[in-house]
């Protein structure tokens, strides 16, 4: 018996997926998150523009966790749109037992309770805002180690510039989480077919496992010709 587009639909939301991860546990990792958004309910632009829009357009949050030298996905979640960052990135740190040398994150990342979180064991690779200003201990008191980083980054931006501290720390390697959302987006699309957010969470992970098989095949190497 073939069983009907309902019955696929219920039980998509009950299949055991798991990211795969090819790394052994005691490596140091280098990793990153990032964020993009994907349509659940959505119309063609040209549709839109013809005869406007007949249904409300409802976006996801798609986080991606990846080890930013292999750029395999470790992990992946999804949201509501106005989940924030820094708490569904300190979520994915804690579900995932990897031993992490370093985590690179754009300035939404930028938040104290994370910062905290990453602990003294994980450099933070993480641009303060142009405004931010160094944090001063109070009388007899001494700064906790995330502040101190903090403050470490914020006095090398004041004085050499925010470009010269991405050299500096490499920051630039953080542009591999985008890569990763560029191949997820341009394989699989924009949207999600799914309609409930379980069923959208299934559909998300067997696409990012997919991703994996493919980077576990081999990924193309790329260099500037002269």
């Amino acid at each position: 018996m073939i069983p009907d587009f309902s019955t696929l639909s219920r039980r998509q939301k009950n299949l055991p997926i798991a990211i795969e991860k090819r790394l052994k546990r005691g490596e140091n990792l280098v990793v990153g998150i990032d964020s993009t958004g994907l349509k659940v309910y959505g119309e063609g632009e040209w549709k839109v523009r013809k005869h406007g829009w007949t249904k409300h357009r409802t976006w996801r949050k798609l986080h991606i966790f990846i080890d930013l030298d292999t750029q395999e996905i470790l992990d992946a979640k999804l949201t509501t749109n106005g989940e924030d960052d820094a708490r569904v990135g300190k979520q994915m740190l804690k579900d995932n037992d990897l031993t992490i040398s370093a985590f690179h994150g754009d300035g939404a990342y930028d938040d104290i309770e994370f910062r905290e979180f990453l602990g003294k064991e994980i450099q933070p690779v993480i641009p303060p805002p142009k405004n931010a200003i160094v944090r001063r201990a109070k009388k007899g008191e001494s700064l906790p180690e995330h502040i101190v980083k903090r403050n470490e980054s914020v006095e090398y931006i004041q004085k050499h510039g925010s470009k010269q501290w991405k050299i500096a720390n490499n920051y630039h390697k953080r542009s591999l989480n985008e890569t990763v959302m560029f191949r997820f987006k341009a394989i699989f699309g924009g949207e999600l077919s799914a309609r409930t957010m379980e069923n959208q969470q299934s559909e998300i992970l067997l696409k990012c496992l997919i991703l994996n098989k493919f980077t576990g095949i081999g990924m193309p190497i790329s260099y500037k010709v002269a």
